[in-house]
C-alpha cells in the first residue's frame, strides 16, 4: 500500500480580488518581500495561473491587474527566502503563464537544483 502524496499547497493568504485597494492592504513598506499567485476562483477554487516574488513593498504585483481576477499572497523574512519560495511554488504548480524558471538573484540557487 503507497502513502498518499500531501496535497499541493502555494501557503499563501487570499485569496483576494486583484485591485490596486486590496493590493494596497496586503502589501506595505513594512512587509517588503513576499510571493504572490495570480489566478481565478472557480467553484470556489483559487486556479493558478502565475507565481511571482515581490519586494518594494508589492509593486510587481501591480501588473496582473486586469488580467487576472484574484490573487493569494504571503510575505518573506528577505529576497533569498522569497525566491526559493517562488521557485517551490513555479515546480509544484507549473502555472500556464510562468514562461520560464523564476531568475535568480546574485548569489541563489533553485532547492529544486535548477540552473
Amino acid at each position: 500500500m503507497s502513502t498518499p502524496m500531501p496535497a499541493k499547497s502555494l501557503n499563501m493568504s487570499g485569496p483576494y480580488e486583484l485591485t490596486l485597494a486590496q493590493i494596497a492592504v496586503y502589501c506595505t513598506p513594512q512587509k517588503p518581500y513576499g510571493n504572490y499567485a495570480f489566478g481565478k476562483v472557480i467553484d470556489g477554487v483559487f486556479n493558478v495561473h502565475y507565481v511571482g516574488r515581490f519586494s518594494k513593498g508589492g509593486e510587481r504585483i501591480k501588473h496582473g491587474v486586469g488580467r487576472y481576477s484574484h490573487f493569494k499572497l504571503s510575505h518573506a523574512l528577505n529576497e533569498r527566502v522569497a525566491f526559493e519560495k517562488e521557485c517551490l511554488n513555479y515546480h509544484d504548480f507549473t502555472p500556464p503563464d510562468n514562461k520560464i524558471h523564476p531568475a535568480c538573484p546574485v548569489g541563489s540557487r533553485c532547492p529544486r537544483g535548477c540552473p
